[in-house]
């Protein structure tokens, strides 16, 4: 549903959460409701205060980092696979992965803003 009234099925976008739970070395894959490849993306995660990422998804393309407050969060086509950081990466057009490399078990949250198609 747009705001201006018109009802679209290819207009107007999705929310995305989900929280999990991670040990170290462990990976998650998060399935999106719709175009995980296209959306803006917030990612907490309980480690420190500088354990957060804005990041940006455009179609195929790598994940772009817009903010972060440390440099914990590091990005790749596929996984970076970096010790003591949180490694993102986009799986495929409907999935973003995560991995711990932060050295013990962390909670991470991942949500997004994305389009419907």
């Amino acid at each position: 549903y747009r705001a201006d009234g018109l009802d679209s099925s290819n207009a107007g976008g999705k929310i995305f959460h989900e929280t999990v739970e991670l040990a170290d070395d462990a990976t998650h894959t998060f399935t999106s409701r719709h175009a995980a490849n296209r959306g803006i993306y917030f990612l907490t995660c309980t480690f420190d205060v500088n354990s957060h990422a804005i990041f940006v998804v455009n179609s195929n393309s790598p994940i772009s980092i817009l903010s972060q407050a440390g440099a914990l969060v590091t990005a790749g086509t596929t996984n970076p696979d970096i010790d003591a950081k949180i490694n993102i990466w986009t799986s495929s057009t409907s999935t973003i992965s995560i991995k711990n490399r932060l050295g013990s078990t962390r909670g991470f949250t991942l949500m997004s803003l994305n389009t419907i198609t």
